[in-house]
């Protein structure tokens, strides 16, 4: 208790202490997020960060992918859509160095991976398809 209040939480009921270790929200945990860029964040997101396994090192990991500064919920919504560093490289050397996090997050959901990219890419004869088109094949079941 006396480190969360350290930390700036304070008055916190025993409820709120037990969501807390029963997630894994640790002090520890409170100051590496803090490094990471979140340094007023609620325990309650943090709570939720925990849930989706939102950590420093995948924020680092997706700053050297090029994606800094994401909101709380984006990096949410990459946990929950499995949008890793691990397949932000997939993507990129299937062709897809610029494409925004949005579209990542889309391919994820639509089931749009490396394979299926190059399966399009083949069909297409080499011409250039776009992310966008490329969803709305898989969606259409091509």
């Amino acid at each position: 208790m006396k480190e969360f209040q350290d930390l700036g939480y304070s008055n916190l009921p025993a409820s709120r202490l037990v969501e807390c270790r029963i997630h894994g929200v640790s002090p520890d945990y409170i100051r590496k997020m803090r490094a990471a860029g979140f340094e007023d964040t609620s325990l309650s997101k943090l709570v939720e960060f925990r849930i989706h396994g939102v950590t420093s090192e995948f924020i680092e990991d997706m700053k050297d992918m090029g994606f800094s500064d994401l909101p709380a919920s984006k990096l949410v919504e990459c946990r929950i859509h499995s949008v890793t560093p691990r397949f932000i490289k997939e993507i990129h050397s299937a062709g897809f160095k610029d494409i925004s996090l949005s579209k990542l997050i889309e391919f994820r959901i639509h089931g749009v991976d490396k394979k299926y990219i190059e399966y399009i890419q083949d069909l297409m004869k080499g011409k250039e398809v776009s992310a966008s088109k490329i969803i709305s094949m898989k969606i259409h079941g091509i």
